[in-house]
């Protein structure tokens, strides 16, 4: 095996690698070579049992004796939750398990800054998770959460950008509403020379409305444990992603958790990482016990 230097250019950027090289490397194909692959129209391999109905999507799941899940999600840009009661949605007949700040572990959610929580009473957003009911049959979780009585008290809040970055907006996370990362900075050739150089410069200020991701198949989950070891069907276009940050989560061993997605329909980046609800359908399933499985709808 034999090392070579190569340089190879993207956007614009040159960059050199060192590669390894077989000795008894192949010779390059060459532009009159037949290819029975390359240049040829080939099947989908999974085109017929999905254009039939045959494939299995997260969302056709069905394990024996599993119950169903549900989020009650909140109304308010920015609130804290002065008191919840789930006596009754826990009453309903049907009704397995109720989670909400109160009886879910502290897990911190890395993905939305330092002092999120899987669940909590400080809420950031329209939709953002309060309580989660498992039961029997999707009727009755849904039932369940018009059972649950939350008392809120709305906190202040902006919606645009840059009057969050003023020194006296409200603050949503803490001191800052900036998430506590490093920016991503992507930088090719010479701005500042280029715009000296330029015969005219346009400066001006755009805006777009929001862009959502418009997949056919929702997000999904469906949580199975046997002993200590946890099988998770998710809608996910990263099932290595979600095994490793699910383990981490629960503090598994990443040996003790499979993540499986047979097929996917549509994701366009947002299915890429771990998401709240596969977390709490895998506590849920853990809670009940006797239920091999718990099922929840994200879009709910």
């Amino acid at each position: 095996m034999a090392k070579k230097k190569t340089t190879y250019e993207v956007d614009g950027i040159f960059r050199d690698a060192w590669v390894e090289v077989p000795e008894n490397e192949p010779k390059a194909w060459g532009p009159d070579a037949e290819m029975s692959v390359i240049g040829t129209q080939l099947p989908r391999v999974a085109g017929p049992a999905k254009v039939s109905g045959r494939a299995k999507y997260t969302h056709d799941i069905n394990l024996p004796r599993m119950l169903w899940a549900k989020i009650l999600r909140c109304p308010h840009a920015h609130a804290k939750i002065v008191a919840i009661d789930t006596s009754k949605a826990e009453a309903l007949p049907g009704v397995k398990a109720v989670l909400t700040h109160k009886n879910t572990p502290e897990m911190p959610w890395p993905f939305h800054g330092n002092d999120a929580r899987l669940l909590s009473a400080t809420l950031r957003y329209p939709g953002e998770e309060v309580a989660v009911v498992a039961a029997v049959d999707e009727h009755t979780a849904a039932d369940a959460l018009a059972l649950i009585e939350v008392e809120y008290e709305e906190l202040p809040f902006v919606l645009d950008a840059e009057k969050a970055l003023e020194s006296d907006s409200p603050r949503v996370r803490g001191e800052s509403n900036l998430l506590p990362r490093q920016p991503s900075v992507y930088s090719r050739g010479d701005v500042e020379k280029g715009l000296a150089e330029a015969d005219f410069v346009v400066e001006q200020t755009f805006r777009s409305q929001v862009q959502v991701h418009a997949c056919l198949e929702t997000h999904a989950s469906v949580a199975q444990w046997s002993g200590d070891k946890l099988t998770v069907w998710d809608s996910t276009q990263a099932v290595h992603p979600v095994r490793e940050q699910l383990a981490q989560m629960l503090s598994l061993p990443i040996s003790n958790v499979r993540v499986i997605c047979q097929y996917s329909g549509g994701s366009f980046g947002s299915k890429l990482w771990l998401n709240k609800h596969t977390v709490l359908a895998a506590l849920l399933a853990q809670q009940t016990g006797r239920v091999p499985g718990a099922h929840l709808h994200r879009g709910v």
